[in-house]
């Protein structure tokens, strides 16, 4: 069974990226691996524009619903059930999935798996048997990139990564409206905040740390793919900047006394 969707992974995702590389490869200027691998991550990240885009929606619908939810555990922090009921109900009646920012995590993992097979296996050209036929091969692959050897572990690109990450994690987070409650009335809103802080240095760190352990060409496609995520990002919160989702009033059923 494991055997029968590996050879499904490598027919239907690893065979095109790698035909995709190699292709962009042979487009660009001196077959240069680097330049190949900012335009497949861009074409990658123009496929899941759309998954992206709902994901960050979903991700600031959440938070205008901060004060709402904060009032719903206040007000039924003695019955968890009704609690998440009124959530729930809370999710409907605003038609938001709480769960959608996970559907992007899920696409992009294996795509990202895919992507190092194809980083780690294809940059040589004794894997052309992989090409297809009508597929034009390059001469050569040119794996130095901006005095960067992409076969490598590169602490350059693994910084900027970093960098990025850093940036768009703040950008998320400093666009999160504040709790309606004072500090200490809810134990749980206090730890997702201080989760969120963390968080916001500690996955730059990780980045630069698992970037050493990787090859370059692999961090230069999560650089590529942390900035799109972050202009697209920036845009979305811009073109929605003069539009209030909090207009719709939800009229949450109070506890029975």
């Amino acid at each position: 069974m494991l055997a029968f969707l590996k050879g499904i992974a490598k027919v239907t995702l690893y065979a095109p990226l790698f035909n995709l590389l190699i292709f962009f490869v042979w487009l660009v200027p001196g077959d240069n691996v680097g330049f190949a691998i900012i335009l497949l991550t861009i074409l990658v990240r123009l496929i899941l524009a759309p998954l992206n885009a709902g994901m960050i929606k979903s991700q600031k619908a959440l938070q205008a619903l901060q004060p709402e939810i904060d009032r719903i555990k206040i007000d039924f922090k003695d019955d968890q059930q009704a609690q998440s009921r009124a959530m729930l109900e809370l999710y409907q009646a605003r038609k938001i999935n709480p769960f959608g920012s996970c559907i992007l995590l899920l696409v992009q993992l294996p795509v990202l798996w895919i992507l190092y097979k194809v980083f780690t296996v294809g940059l040589d050209t004794s894997h052309f048997a992989l090409l297809y036929s009508f597929m034009p091969r390059p001469d050569h692959l040119m794996t130095m990139f901006l005095g960067i050897e992409l076969t490598k572990p590169s602490l350059i690109l693994g910084v900027l990564a970093g960098a990025a990450q850093f940036i768009q994690s703040r950008q998320l987070l400093g666009s999160q409206p504040k709790s309606t409650k004072k500090k200490g009335e809810d134990t749980t809103a206090d730890l997702t905040a201080m989760i969120s802080q963390q968080s916001l240095y500690l996955f730059p760190v990780l980045t630069i740390f698992l970037s050493l352990q990787f090859p370059a060409a692999l961090t230069l496609y999560w650089f590529v793919t942390t900035v799109a995520m972050a202009v697209q990002q920036w845009l979305l919160t811009r073109k929605s900047a003069t539009e209030d989702p909090t207009a719709v009033s939800i009229i949450v059923r109070q506890p029975k006394s």
